[in-house]
């Protein structure tokens, strides 16, 4: 399966590879989230959850239950203590429930590092209609 997934859907096998959202949080932040009382077993729940609150959801993923004050209260202070100690400094906007859900996955949950296979950092140039510019 790992095999057919990477052969056909490279970015489907780098996903299914991928370590875990929590995992991607802190790589992009550049902090260990155990020293901001986060332990093994409830970094991803919890990084999950501050993401959906970044995106404007207002329920749970798996009840449905809407969040509470306390919740959304713990967030915001677990964001702020990672602006306080994010030694990525281009990511510290990003750290807040205000932010552009767009911005957020972009600086906060992708992978950053080599291209796709087949993907070029470099892009050719493109002529005004969005097509590729070829001279001949």
């Amino acid at each position: 399966m790992n095999i057919y997934c990477h052969s056909t859907y490279p970015e489907v096998g780098l996903y299914r590879e991928s370590e875990g959202i929590s995992t991607l949080f802190s790589n992009n932040i550049e902090i260990d989230l155990s020293s901001l009382g986060l332990n093994g077993d409830s970094m991803d729940p919890t990084v999950g959850m501050i993401r959906r609150m970044m995106h404007g959801h207002n329920t749970t993923a798996t009840s449905g239950k809407p969040y509470s004050p306390r919740q959304y209260e713990e967030a915001d202070k677990f964001l702020s203590c990672c602006r306080e100690h994010a030694a990525n400094e281009e990511v510290i906007p990003y750290l807040t429930r205000d932010a552009a859900k767009e911005d957020v996955d972009r600086h906060l949950f992708s992978e950053r590092g080599k291209p796709l296979p087949g993907e070029s950092k470099v892009r050719p140039p493109t002529a005004k209609s969005g097509t590729p510019g070829f001279r001949v």
